[in-house]
């Protein structure tokens, strides 16, 4: 504050948390999941992870690269970024 004094506060979780004031439930994460891709991924896209997303107990070893997502290609850079790390 302007006058030096400091508003110190924490929450121990998120509102959205299953322990938290107002917690989601699988429609609501599955709708956040929807508006954050939402010209990211296409519906087919989206549809087919969270197909997957929700069967994660009966996933096989070698299905779990499955759960990558693909981007549209429109937003795919053509060259590789050599701001990397590497």
């Amino acid at each position: 504050m302007k006058d030096g004094t400091k508003i110190e506060e924490e929450k121990a979780v998120a509102d959205a948390h299953p322990y938290g004031l107002r917690p989601f439930s699988r429609s609501q994460y599955i709708n956040k999941f929807k508006t954050l891709t939402e010209g990211i991924i296409s519906q087919k896209e989206s549809k087919r992870f969270l197909k997957i997303v929700q069967n994660l107990k009966s996933l096989k070893a070698k299905d779990v690269k499955n759960l990558n997502i693909q981007v549209m290609p429109k937003l795919k850079k053509n060259k590789s970024d050599k701001t990397g790390i590497f």
